[in-house]
């Protein structure tokens, strides 16, 4: 009941903020040019392209708990290193992926963890089909075409080869998702998983022949290391997964409700990141090596091997639509693991399940650099000491 109470005076909050902020961000919005922080970020990701795919949030978080409040950096990192297509079961990608929350004082903040990972995915069990449309997937088309249609036109129209490196990686960065996208001299390309290019015009109109599904799937083999920021309680993972999205309008139905409420109108979608339809979850089993988890160990010397399942979802969405790229967006986050035949020792004292609850209020950042969150979490994850609550305010920018 706790989590529904705090849930609660999140979206609370989320109505008060997006309404007092709508006008600010509409302004901002309305300006097409190439932020200078967007030209540096686009420079750094050339010179240095290992850092694309890292978000970056440095935050100032305090504990509800009364355990005090201190300066952290939470980030998350997400890069493809090698695909395999055609292979003898399908499209398979091997990708690193890591996420962490570093803290000027862990002592007297939970969730302090780091998780670490090589993940071998099954991409799309069940490929679509070549067929109709839906109207949701119609509106992402719509999106993607009409933002990338400008951008690709600022880009040719650009004065100096250093504006027109900005223009792109912009476009790149958040196309990601979709595809990777590559420029020539006669125009964008995108690149597919197979390693072909074709026009970009081609590509977004190719997404009006694919037979919309209620469900995506994939699998997942996965090498995790997990740890707090002191090194000393420490786990190796093995485990494997299956990971899915749910597209279906019905979940979009209790943010449009939102969306007519504070604004009027049929409520739709703008910004075309929150339009990929429902939430994402995954669930799946896998072994864990806990013999050098000191805070495990100083409870029980027992089942320092041990199996363990795990499941979770995450679910974004739109409150209020500044354009087709910016909003006021709300992001909901869970994570369950429960250890299977836990010793009594863990059992006695709830360790043998581990839940945890994040809720994300994000708001679009002036000078286009990125978003304003503000974040609330309770809970415990695996290599946490003990449980708590956090409530954070920073800002996030994605590279």
């Amino acid at each position: 009941m706790n989590i529904v109470v705090k849930q609660y005076s999140i979206v609370a909050l989320t109505a008060t903020l997006a309404t007092a902020g709508i006008r600010a961000a509409e302004a901002e919005a309305a300006s097409d040019t190439v932020s200078p922080f967007q030209a540096w970020t686009a420079g750094l990701t050339k010179s240095l392209p290992f850092l694309q795919g890292l978000e970056i949030n440095p935050a100032f978080v305090s504990s509800p708990d009364g355990k005090g409040s201190t300066f952290g950096i939470s980030y998350k990192y997400n890069r493809n290193l090698s695909a395999f297509p055609n292979s003898l079961v399908g499209d398979l990608d091997l990708s690193l992926h890591s996420d962490g929350l570093f803290l000027a004082d862990p002592k007297t903040i939970p969730h302090n963890v780091f998780t670490h990972s090589l993940k071998l995915t099954w991409i799309d069990i069940l490929p679509p089909k070549i067929g109709g449309s839906n109207a949701q997937a119609e509106a992402l088309n719509k999106a993607l075409a009409k933002r990338l249609a400008r951008e690709e036109d600022q880009w040719a129209n650009a004065a100096t080869a250093e504006e027109k490196n900005s223009i792109f990686n912009e476009a790149a960065k958040q196309f990601r998702e979709f595809g990777q996208l590559s420029a020539h001299d006669d125009g964008w390309y995108v690149k597919d998983k197979h390693g072909n290019e074709q026009f970009l015009d081609n590509y977004l109109q190719a997404l009006r022949d694919i037979t919309p599904r209620a469900l995506f799937l994939s699998a997942d083999l996965n090498g995790e290391i997990e740890h707090d920021q002191s090194l000393t309680n420490l786990q190796f993972v093995g485990s494997a997964e299956i990971r899915g999205k749910l597209i279906y309008p019905i979940f979009d139905w209790p943010f449009r409700t939102f969306r007519r409420i504070v604004g009027g109108g049929d409520g739709h979608i703008k910004d075309w990141h929150n339009l990929a339809g429902g939430p994402d979850f995954w669930g799946g089993i896998g072994v864990v090596d806990g013999s050098q988890n000191d805070a495990r160990t100083a409870i029980t010397t027992e089942h320092k091997v041990f199996p363990r399942a795990n499941a979770g979802v995450h679910y974004r969405n739109e409150l209020w639509g500044i354009s087709e790229t910016e909003s006021f967006a709300v992001e909901l986050d869970w994570l369950y693991y429960y250890e299977l035949d836990a010793p009594a020792a863990l059992r006695a004292r709830h360790m043998d399940a581990t839940s945890y609850f994040k809720a994300t209020l994000l708001l679009p950042f002036t000078g286009k650099m990125g978003n304003a969150f503000v974040e609330y979490s309770t809970g415990r994850l695996p290599v946490d000491v003990s449980s708590g609550q956090t409530v954070s305010v920073g800002w996030r920018y994605n590279l």
